[in-house]
């Protein structure tokens, strides 16, 4: 049987990392409060420190009254003031703004144990804003802060451990610092520690741990920890399945335009999990999130457009932004580009052009794609024909449960194209592609062991696929199923299933069958006789060019049984089995022409 291509698949459940992603740690930029430090030894910050305190007073002055004063009461060293006139030159307030003044009053107070500046100062030195970056001195403000319980200093701190930035990378470390603040509501804090307990870093992995850090940071509106959460409900995480809870928590994170939480939540209204399935809704959603270039999203409106998904169904539009993800590298995305051109939707069929998108997705591993790719190497459309190309992509495909691929690659070693004939590997291939319900390869299986090629002649099994593969509405698989109840293969004979499955294939216009049970019906077996309908039957498998009713039906023509009688009819038909290899047609042919002759 010939290769076929495949459809484009939903875009249903992409990729888990998608719905639970682990996030990297999260800095506070604003102003903290308090969490608790360890013991520090930073010798090798000296220099630095030394060169920092030598910084001149910065010329550019405020101008209204109360920042003067501070400016007064800085230069006096008092702590506070320097703390708020740095707050005005970081944020341009009565005064033009100027990150280097910010950093020199946020190190003046520093120096005097201000717990906000030293964070603050942190930051700067972190960032590189009003001073050279350097993250080793952020370590060092980060913990000075932290040792005055300040909750976003200790947070960072945590960050600085877990990412290896200033300090040797130590997720104990980092746990210890993010549970500091987490322990006091710093929700960035609880995100992070929950994100370790989720990938077991620097923790023993504990999913229930992991929910109740997340709970915590998402009830103070944290995005990504309402996303996390989402996503543990959604998959039993920490906590039973709640598919109603997850899509809440959700749409929680996407309100906030988190946009893995926009596409999550589209997905939930795709698929009805949690709320009533609206493809309306779940197009609004995919919609937000593509809009901010996520690739997965915009594959996701391709498939819509595609196939009228809440909108009225569009091939350029959904080219339009299956493109956008394919310029991404979504392999999905390119493997859809590819089906656009290959059948022709919105476009005129191209098979060159097709092959390139799906070269791009199969090199990427996307299975569809490398079966796809071996079908036009397999029929040499659009890219020169090649068997051993063809096996090459098959394989890969077939090596990731693929059954179409599969069951193509039994075909290659069935024929021996590209391969080396084996009989023993086709029917390996046909087996997988039959066990996961690939209807074709259940009939070839059948086709192998009512045969014996590849494997031991076994009417019982070839029973067993035929049936499954009859249930699937395969006609032939109806008919050899039919054939061997008649002959009483591998089961008692059983003319009356026979019947039935002949009936079955014959409806479907399988040409044999109808022949099969035509002869049934003439001799009553299994069926009550009835000579019209067998006639009838063998009639319609004629038209069809099947030989064996071709040369049947003539002898109603002969007889009149049925039909009126008519030499002619039956010479016709007789001709036509004759030139398909009928002996007998060519006698009986010969016998009616003689008598025709003699009479005239």
């Amino acid at each position: 049987m010939d290769v076929s291509t495949r459809q484009a698949k939903p875009t249903l459940l992409l990729l888990l990392t998608l719905c639970l992603p682990i996030f990297g740690a999260q800095h506070a930029l604003a102003l903290g409060s308090q969490a608790k430090q360890e013991p520090l030894s930073v010798s090798t910050l000296n220099h630095s420190l030394e060169a920092s305190l030598s910084t001149q007073i910065p010329h550019n002055t405020p101008t209204t009254p109360e920042a003067l004063a501070w400016l007064k009461e800085a230069k006096q060293g008092d702590a506070e003031a320097q703390y708020n006139l740095a707050l005005l030159y970081l944020n341009g307030i009565d005064v033009q703004q100027s990150h280097r003044s910010a950093y020199f009053w946020f190190l003046q107070a520093a120096k005097s144990q201000q717990a906000d500046a030293q964070y603050n100062l942190g930051v700067m030195l972190e960032n590189g804003l009003g001073t050279s970056k350097n993250v080793t001195s952020a370590v060092f403000w980060y913990k000075k802060a932290a040792k005055q319980k300040d909750l976003d200093a200790a947070n960072n701190l945590g960050v600085m451990y877990e990412t290896g930035s200033g300090v040797s990378q130590d997720f104990a470390k980092a746990a210890h610092w993010y549970r500091q603040a987490a322990l006091l509501g710093n929700a960035l804090a609880q995100n992070n520690l929950a994100v370790l307990y989720e990938s077991g870093k620097g923790v023993d992995r504990s999913h229930n741990k992991a929910f109740l850090w997340f709970l915590k940071s998402a009830e103070q509106r944290n995005s990504d920890a309402q996303l996390s959460l989402g996503a543990m409900y959604e998959y039993g995480l920490g906590t039973p399945v709640d598919n109603a809870r997850a899509a809440f928590w959700y749409e929680q994170s996407a309100r906030q335009k988190n946009v893995s939480a926009q596409y999550n939540l589209a997905l939930m209204y795709e698929n009805g999990r949690g709320v009533k399935q609206d493809y309306s809704k779940a197009l609004q959603w995919f919609s937000k999130a593509a809009a901010k270039k996520d690739a997965d999203a915009q594959n996701s409106l391709g498939f819509f457009y595609q196939y009228g998904h809440g909108v009225s169904q569009n091939y350029q539009t959904s080219y339009h932004w299956y493109l956008k993800a394919a310029q991404q590298g979504h392999a999905e995305a390119q493997f859809a580009i590819g089906l656009h051109h290959r059948e022709g939707l919105g476009r005129k069929s191209n098979n060159e052009v097709a092959a390139k998108w799906y070269l791009r997705s199969a090199k990427q591993g996307y299975d569809f794609a490398q079966n796809n790719l071996a079908i036009l190497f397999h029929k040499g459309e659009g890219i020169k024909q090649s068997f051993k190309q063809a096996h090459h992509w098959y394989l890969k495909a077939a090596k990731q449960d693929n059954a179409t691929a599969q069951y193509n690659l039994g075909t290659l070693y069935e024929k021996g194209l590209g391969v080396t004939l084996n009989t023993q590997q086709a029917f390996h291939w046909y087996e997988k592609a039959a066990k996961s319900g690939y209807r074709d390869a259940q009939f070839n299986l059948g086709i192998l062991y009512e045969q014996g090629i590849g494997t031991k002649q076994d009417y019982t099994s070839a029973i067993n696929w035929y049936l499954k593969a009859a249930k699937q509405g395969d006609s032939f698989a109806q008919n050899n199923l039919g054939a061997l109840y008649q002959n009483g293969q591998g089961t008692h004979k059983n003319a009356k299933k026979a019947a039935f499955w002949y009936a079955k294939a014959a409806t479907s216009g399988n040409a044999v069958s109808q022949n099969n049970l035509a002869s049934l019906y003439w001799k009553g077996d299994g069926v009550t006789q009835d000579t019209t309908t067998a006639a009838d039957l063998f009639f319609q498998s004629a038209k069809q060019n099947n030989a064996d009713a071709q040369f049947n039906i003539p002898y109603f023509f002969e007889q009149g049984i049925a039909v009126q009688q008519d030499t002619e009819q039956a010479i016709i038909w007789y001709r036509k089995a004759s030139e398909q290899g009928i002996a007998q047609a060519r006698s009986k042919l010969y016998d009616l022409t003689k008598v025709k002759k003699h009479s005239r």
